[in-house]
């Protein structure tokens, strides 16, 4: 392939939106390789990706770090657990089901038995002023 073809060929990621070119991964592949010689000629300057902690970060600060997140995290769950038992207790669920429990039985204390089929072709009968006939 030639470095027009590499160029313009496209190669897309199936997982990502991206779409390179050839080119475009030979370069990195080069720059990987040779950033060392890139940094000491100071063609590539990659303070923008670089990490930088500002205070002198020692393994016993991390550990802190860490411990610190941990029980954070850990009195958030808790809180969490909390509220989802007072939301369990709460009268608002219990109003809730009782208003619906209320609902149901009144829907169902107007209509007539299904069992009854007899019964409910005669109402609709008498209502519609039909006669159905079952073949």
């Amino acid at each position: 392939m030639t470095i027009a073809q590499a160029s313009v060929v496209p190669i897309t990621n199936s997982k990502g939106l991206e779409t390179i070119t050839l080119k475009n991964i030979v370069s990195l592949d080069l720059i990987e390789q040779n950033e060392a010689v890139l940094k000491a000629a100071q063609l590539l300057d990659d303070s923008a990706t670089r990490v930088v902690f500002r205070d002198r970060v020692t393994t016993e600060k991390l550990k802190e770090l860490i411990e610190t997140k941990q029980m954070e995290e850990q009195r958030e769950k808790e809180s969490l657990v909390q509220l989802k038992h007072q939301l369990s207790k709460s009268s608002t669920v219990d109003k809730d089901t009782e208003l619906i429990n209320k609902l149901s039985t009144e829907f169902l204390s107007d209509s007539t038995p299904i069992d009854d089929v007899d019964d409910v072709l005669q109402a609709f009968e008498k209502e519609n002023g039909v006669k159905v006939i079952l073949k």
